[in-house]
C-alpha cells in the first residue's frame, strides 16, 4: 500500500516537472500558437467550404485556406501595424512639440475655454480646461500609447519568426483540427459529452465576441481613419487605431474620437471639412454597429460591452498589443466556465 502511494506521488511529481519544462520550452512561441488556434476556430467555416471543393485533399485545402486568410487578413494587418508603429512615434514627437510654450495645444484649449464661456447658458466665466493640466493628461495618454504600440515591430527578426510559427501552427490546426480535438477529449478527465459541451461553448463564445464586438470595432476604426484622411486630419492611421478601442466603450463609442476631430477642424477654420466629417461619422461610422452587429453576433455567451472594453485595455497592459484579442478571449473562457457550471456541477449535485 505504501509503495503504491509512493508510486502515485512520484508520478505526479514527474508529471508536474514535465509540464513545467514543456511550458518553458513552448513559452517563446505560446502567443503565436494561441493566435493560430483562435484563427483556426474563427475561419473554420471558410476551411470547411474549401474542403468541400477539394474533396479528399485535406492538406491542399488547409494550404489554400491559409493563403486566403494571409492575403485578406494577415497581410493588411501586418502592413497597418508597421505603418502604425512609425506613425505613433511621429505623432508623439509632433504632439510633444505642440505642447511646448504656447503651441497648438494651448491655442486649442484657449479657444475651447472661450467657446464654453461665451455660449454657456449658466454664465461660465472661469477657464474650464486648465492648459497645463490638460497638456499633462494628454502627455500621459500619448506616453501610454507609445509604450504599448510604438515598438510593435521593434524586433523584426523575432516578429517574423513568430509569424512563421503562427502560419505553421495555423496550417496544422486547420488540417488536423478534428484529430487534435478528439485527442483533447480523450485526455481530459471529464466525460466525453461534457468535453464536447465545453469545447462547443468555448468555440461559440470566441466567435461571438470576435465577430460581434472586435470585428465591428475594426471596421469602425478603418472608416474613421479613412474619414480623417479624407478631411485632412493628421495621423489618420493612428486615430483609426484609437477608434477601434473607443468603439468598445458602451453608448458613446466612436464619438470619443470623431467629435474631437470635428472640433479640431472647426477651430482651425476648416468648417466645411468639419461638417463633412460630422456627416461621415453619423452615416458611415455610426450606423455600422447597428447594421453589422446583429448579423455578426451568434447566439452564445453574452458579455457586457463594458467588460469587453476593460478586458481589451487590461489585456493590452498585461500582454502588450496582442492583448487586444487575448484579453477578451481570456474573459470569454472565464464566462464559458461560469456558464457550464450550471450544467455540470449543479447537475451533478442534483443527481447525487
Amino acid at each position: 500500500m505504501k509503495e503504491h502511494k509512493l508510486e502515485i506521488y512520484l508520478y505526479f511529481a514527474l508529471l508536474a516537472a514535465a509540464l513545467f519544462l514543456t511550458y518553458k520550452i513552448f513559452e517563446p512561441y505560446l502567443y503565436a500558437i494561441i493566435f493560430a488556434a483562435i484563427f483556426a476556430v474563427i475561419f473554420n467555416p471558410l476551411h470547411k467550404r474549401v474542403k468541400r471543393e477539394m474533396g479528399r485533399h485535406h492538406s491542399l485545402a488547409a494550404l489554400i485556406t491559409l493563403l486566403i486568410v494571409s492575403l485578406l487578413v494577415l497581410l493588411p494587418l501586418i502592413l497597418y501595424g508597421i505603418q502604425l508603429s512609425d506613425e505613433v512615434k511621429n505623432f508623439y514627437d509632433y504632439a510633444f512639440g505642440a505642447m511646448q510654450g504656447g503651441g497648438v495645444m494651448a491655442k486649442l484649449t484657449s479657444s475651447l475655454n472661450n467657446l464654453i464661456s461665451t455660449t454657456s447658458p449658466f454664465g461660465v466665466q472661469w477657464p474650464v480646461f486648465d492648459v497645463a493640466e490638460t497638456e499633462t493628461y494628454i502627455f500621459q495618454f500619448l506616453s501610454w500609447i507609445r509604450g504599448h504600440f510604438g515598438d510593435i515591430f521593434a524586433g523584426l527578426t523575432k516578429f517574423f519568426f513568430n509569424i512563421f510559427i503562427f502560419l505553421f501552427a495555423f496550417y496544422y490546426f486547420l488540417r488536423d483540427g478534428e484529430e487534435i480535438r478528439n485527442k483533447i477529449i480523450k485526455i481530459s478527465p471529464f466525460p466525453d459529452d461534457r468535453d464536447e459541451e465545453i469545447l462547443a461553448r468555448l468555440r461559440l463564445a470566441i466567435v461571438s465576441v470576435v465577430k460581434g464586438s472586435i470585428f465591428v470595432a475594426l471596421i469602425q476604426g478603418f472608416l474613421t481613419g479613412l474619414g480623417f484622411y479624407m478631411f485632412g486630419i493628421p495621423s489618420a492611421l493612428l486615430w483609426g487605431g484609437v477608434t477601434v478601442i473607443a468603439a468598445l466603450v458602451p453608448a458613446v463609442g466612436t464619438s470619443l474620437v470623431i467629435l474631437p476631430g470635428i472640433l479640431y477642424l472647426f477651430f482651425i477654420g476648416e468648417t466645411s471639412h468639419a461638417i463633412g466629417l460630422l456627416i461621415w461619422g453619423v452615416f458611415s461610422v455610426g450606423l455600422i454597429d447597428n447594421i453589422l452587429g446583429p448579423k455578426l453576433v451568434e447566439r452564445g455567451i453574452k458579455i457586457h460591452p463594458l467588460l469587453i472594453l476593460l478586458s481589451v485595455l487590461g489585456g493590452i497592459a498585461f500582454f502588450g498589443p496582442t492583448g487586444f484579442l487575448l484579453g477578451p478571449i481570456v474573459l470569454t473562457f472565464l464566462f464559458t466556465l461560469f456558464d457550464i457550471y450550471k450544467t455540470i456541477i449543479v447537475k451533478e449535485k442534483t443527481l447525487s
